[in-house]
């Protein structure tokens, strides 16, 4: 009897570390998991705080070191996200742009980073063409200004609005006289000034 009590306490202990070793497997398995979807969502330091304490546990718990490489480069990501958000804001549009593509090479579809960029594109380009509009302003080729004024109207009705609307109406003005200057006995002449005043 002595000998069948003393085999059997013996299989109750194996059986209890084993069910208290399952559990506590289990329960990093859940730490673990919860450090995954806190570094998806963005809590940095809640997820780093979960995978120290792992790791001071099971130092060699799989995928700890792939996820402690994710932490990193997440939150590097999500800092030069927040500074492209801030140039943008102090009108570094270059300096933002150059930020969120490189924020791309390194985590392609992070956030908003893919329209930040083609925003800030379609800023830049309309920005170069209302440089030549105002230099075409500026030395009095109105036919040019007209053109590259219409352009940017076209692009985006709100980029520098009221600027390009009082250049614009002054350019078509100037172009109808200058049309009318140039040859006022030609009916096509005629017709060209008569549609930039009715633009205008």
């Amino acid at each position: 009897v002595k000998t069948y009590s003393n085999w059997f306490q013996q299989q109750w202990a194996m059986t209890r570390d084993k069910v208290e070793s399952e559990f506590q497997s289990l329960e990093v398995a859940v730490q673990f998991r919860n450090a995954q979807n806190l570094i998806q969502a963005g809590d940095f330091a809640q997820a780093e705080q979960m995978l120290n304490e792992i790791s001071a546990q099971h130092p060699d718990y799989p995928g700890l070191t792939e996820a402690r490489s994710q932490l990193s480069t997440l939150s590097q990501v999500d800092q030069n996200y927040t500074q492209a958000l801030t140039l943008m804001e102090a009108g570094q549009m270059a300096d933002a742009l150059s930020l969120f593509e490189a924020i791309d090479a390194l985590q392609p579809y992070y956030k908003d980073v893919n329209v930040q960029i083609t925003r800030l594109k379609s800023q830049s380009m309309l920005a170069d063409i209302y440089v030549q509009a105002s230099k075409a302003y500026e030395r009095g080729s109105w036919a040019e200004a007209v053109a590259s004024y219409e352009t940017i109207r076209a692009l985006d009705p709100e980029y520098r609005a009221a600027e390009v609307e009082e250049q614009l109406f002054n350019a078509y003005i100037n172009a109808a006289d200058d049309a009318i200057a140039q040859d006022a006995n030609s009916l096509n002449t005629l017709n060209i000034a008569e549609n930039y005043y009715q633009k205008a």
